[in-house]
């Protein structure tokens, strides 16, 4: 470019040259003679110096010229620098760059960032639309809304969007954009830096932010931090529930000033070299005052905190309510001797855990065990640190677990893996539920690994009884003869049944699942009646139910009803038996005994049984109205021995011993009372014993066979004494 001062000696060069010329041109015009005889040799006196004049002039003008094409051609060449640079910078930008029509959105050109971003060529994306780098979702009126706001309201501001790759793949995007105009047309300027990793940290810190904020809402304790001056800067909503205080109410005080005096004085004392020393602090006992004015025992612990320039900025750490733990300790501690046992007693407890922990570097190289890992493996703890664990557990599974660990910083767990001891082979196959933590330094660098481990050997072996057992029971369950249906509680859906329900119901399984309790009974409203109880823990057993079959038939059924819970949820099982046959043997047998019922009735005899523990008449038939006056109830509402003559009595007794030795007993007679007062001669002519019954047909002896059993009686007795006494005189 021309400087002022150049344009100034231009101009005036160029104004001489217009105006000699301009006179020459007049001289010719109107004077009509030789440049000699014109007007200029008048005004200028002589022909040389008005030629040297217009020599000079027009050197002067060649000279400024030069000069001009001379910084010219500098000028271009700078540009033409300026523009290889920019090129290269545009080229080589780590962030994608692109440049649109700003009012059609025409992409014009683009670098190899943004090409490397869409996974397209330079072809794809010049000349098209600026919404072929992003989804469709975020296109609104032909153009992404933050297109619009970088033409308008927010021109140079950074706005998140999003991009699609040529592969569908979307990513998070920041964009930058600019208007500028170039060859007379405006253009717009975007650069685009990729955020997707960006956002999935920051998804994840937020994630773990609610984590941590939820853990420290829902703990039991308190959690705090303080400054580099003892001064809370946070408390945890918990300290409302130990202390009574709001947690903007602590904020700015000292832990001190909630403490008595004295105890304010003693803590100093402990606290004040820990800070100088900037070490963590573990289980420091403390009593605090409750905002309404009795003392609280706190177990505090914390870690020092330090800014991104390694300076000491504060602690951060956790109080513990021990109020009621400490106030047990001292009921129980009557000595100085029995304060310390109980102390080391709960330091064990409190510094041990069943389960398994181990530190391991990156390189799994033991840094720390404890004595429940130690103990496993029959070591000492000191055993350990330095040594590499697959040296001494060499297992490749488990050993590629633990790199991919490392590799991608991703937690592993599993449950109920198989090991077996190397050094311990009576152990056999041992299963464990196991876990690896890595654990990241600030920059996110994986600094080393936190291995825990729980035996679960018992458990596992434990389940597969569990699942031996289960397996017998569903073959229990589908050989069985009866009909086993499982129920749904809450909607009675049948949800099981066994293959004697699908032979008795003619339903398949597929068909049953579809079905209600309801759909395969007769009697819904007292099949609903009958699972009540059974909700409750009862164990129901319903004689009979009328269930109805795939085609319609209905028949009786016999059902015990129970519940069982899975998984929180009530389930009613019932094992059905068809009882069909069963009730037409007890129609069968009501009707045998309505017949001999009846024979009974009609009998001339007296027939009844006798309950042999109490004694009383369980039955007669209505004979004994007619035979001995008595009515049903009044003859079975008197003893048996009461209703016979007592000299009868004893003889009877006689009679029924027999019976119970095994000897049958017939025709013998027997005196009854009647209702006159009167006794009449039976003839018993059965006396049988029928389950805790005596049973007898008692037959009236006529005067004639009366007389006839005592001839013969008589004539018995005289025969065995006339034998007697020949037997004597013989002697």
């Amino acid at each position: 470019m021309l400087s002022k001062r150049d344009l100034i000696l231009l101009s005036i060069t160029i104004g001489l040259g217009i105006w000699i010329l301009d006179i020459y041109v007049d001289s010719i015009l109107f004077f009509k003679g030789s440049f000699e005889d014109s007007l200029i040799p008048h005004i200028f006196g002589k022909v040389f110096y008005f030629h040297a004049l217009l020599f000079i002039c027009f050197v002067f003008f060649v000279l400024v010229i030069a000069r001009y094409l001379g910084k010219f051609r500098k000028t271009e060449e700078k540009l033409k620098a300026l523009e290889n640079k920019y090129e290269v910078q545009f080229n080589n930008a780590l962030d994608g760059i692109v440049i649109c029509n700003a009012e059609s959105g025409i992409i014009s050109d683009c670098n190899d960032a943004i090409l490397k971003m869409t996974g397209r060529e330079r072809e794809e994306l010049i000349g098209k639309h600026q919404s072929i780098l992003h989804p469709p979702e975020a296109i609104e009126d032909g153009f992404t809304k933050t297109y619009k706001q970088h033409l308008h309201e927010k021109e140079g501001d950074t706005l998140d969007e999003l991009i699609i790759a040529k592969d569908g793949s979307i990513k998070d995007v920041a964009i930058k954009a600019n208007t500028f105009e170039f060859q007379g047309e405006n253009s717009i300027q975007g650069i685009f830096r990729d955020i997707t990793e960006q956002k999935m940290a920051e998804d994840a810190l937020r994630e773990s932010e609610m984590k941590f904020r939820g853990l420290v809402e829902t703990t039991s304790d308190w959690i705090w931090e303080v400054d580099e001056k003892a001064c809370y800067t946070y408390a945890s909503s918990k300290v409302f529930d130990i202390l009574g205080y709001e947690p903007e109410y602590i904020l700015g005080k000292t832990p001190f000033d909630l403490m008595p005096q004295n105890e304010a004085t003693r803590v100093k004392n402990i606290f004040g070299p820990i800070v100088a020393s900037q070490k963590p602090f573990i289980e420091l006992e403390n009593i605090n005052l409750h905002k309404d004015g009795h003392e609280v025992t706190l177990e505090t612990s914390g870690i020092p905190l330090f800014n991104s320039k390694g300076e000491f900025c504060g602690y951060r750490g956790i109080d513990r309510d021990i109020t009621d733990r400490k106030k047990a300790e001292q009921a129980l501690l009557h000595s100085e001797v029995q304060r310390k046992e109980t102390n080391k007693i709960m330091s064990a407890v409190l510094n041990r855990t069943h389960i398994m922990a181990v530190l391991l570097d990156t390189d799994f190289n033991f840094i720390w065990v404890n004595k429940a890992y130690a103990d496993t493996c029959n070591h000492d703890i000191s055993f350990f640190p330095g040594k590499n664990h697959f040296a001494l557990y060499p297992h490749e599974e488990n050993q590629t677990i633990f790199q991919r660990v490392v590799d991608t910083g991703e937690p592993f767990f599993i449950i109920a893996k198989p090991f077996e001891f190397p050094d311990q082979p009576e152990r056999g196959v041992t299963y464990w539920d196991w876990s690896l933590q890595p654990v990241k330094d600030k920059s996110e660098k994986i600094t080393s690994l936190v291995f825990t481990l729980t035996e679960v050997t018992e458990r596992k072996l434990a389940e597969e009884k569990l699942k031996e057992s289960e397996d017998k029971f569903r073959k229990l369950f589908e050989t069985s003869a009866d009909g086993v249906m499982i129920i749904d509680a809450e909607d009675r859906m049948i949800i099981d049944i066994n293959k004697a329900c699908e032979r008795l119901y003619g339903y398949t399984k597929e068909e049953f699942l579809k079905l209600k309790l309801t759909d395969v009974s007769n009697e819904p409203e007292k099949s609903e009646q009958a699972i009540k109880p059974t909700l409750y823990g009862e164990l129901t057993n319903i004689p009979i139910r009328y269930h109805i079959k795939k085609d319609g038939t209905v028949f009786p059924i016999e059902v015990s009803v129970g519940n069982f819970s899975i998984k929180g949820k009530k389930i009613v099982y019932g094992i059905i038996r068809d009882i069909t046959e069963r009730k037409i043997a007890e129609e069968k047998l009501r009707n045998a005994e309505t017949r001999l019922k009846n024979t009974f009735n009609i009998s001339p005899g007296l027939i009844s049984a006798v309950d042999i523990n109490t004694g009383y008449f369980t039955y007669c038939n209505p004979a004994v109205t007619k035979i001995l006056g008595f009515s049903v109830e009044e003859f079975t509402s008197r003893p048996f021995m009461e209703l016979l003559h007592p000299d009868d009595r004893q003889r009877t007794v006689d009679e029924v011993a027999s019976q119970l030795i095994g000897n049958p007993v017939a025709n013998f007679e027997n005196r009854y009372l009647c209702k006159d007062g009167s006794y009449n001669g039976w003839d018993g002519r059965q006396l049988r014993q029928i389950k805790m019954e005596w049973c007898m047909v008692l037959q009236q002896i006529s005067p004639s066979a009366r007389r006839q059993r005592r001839n013969f009686k008589k004539a018995k007795s005289d025969w065995r004494q006339y034998w007697r006494q020949q037997e004597k005189g013989s002697g």
